[in-house]
């Protein structure tokens, strides 16, 4: 079994959870999820699945960290406590979001996969939105 299967899902995934909400709810659109945001992590998840086996060999443990934070990140925001997270106005604007967009640009980054049409200003787009969505939050 190669990784190259696997690597094109996750990948994907990835770059699925770094996309702008906009966009992100657009791709929603497209797949019939009606909006259901909770599709993101599901597809992430079962990337995950399929790179399981691969850990230590084709990924190496930095990228495995970058992902294991990005998996936290979202298993935290699944719990039924963050149930307000999960819905179209919280992926728009809640920092919670910018982080993981801005985790999975990192994974992006590890994986040398960051898109060549996204080019560099949007990965500090991206930087900047998780910062200014922390600061809106406060401590």
């Amino acid at each position: 079994m190669t990784f190259l299967r696997p690597r094109l899902r996750l990948l994907s995934a990835l770059r699925e959870l770094a996309r702008p909400a906009g966009a992100q709810l657009t791709r929603l659109m497209r797949l019939g999820a009606d909006g259901s945001v909770e599709e993101l992590r599901l597809q992430f998840e079962e990337a995950m699945v399929g790179t399981l086996p691969f850990l230590g060999r084709e990924v190496s443990g930095l990228q495995a960290k970058r992902l294991h934070a990005l998996m936290t990140q979202l298993d935290t925001m699944a719990t039924r406590e963050q149930a307000h997270l999960w819905s179209e106005r919280a992926l728009r604007r809640a920092p919670e979001w910018a982080d993981v967009r801005e985790l999975a640009a990192a994974a992006l980054m590890e994986f040398d996969a960051w898109p060549r049409n996204w080019g560099k200003g949007r990965l500090r787009a991206i930087r900047s939105s998780a910062d200014a969505a922390r600061k809106l939050k406060g401590p």
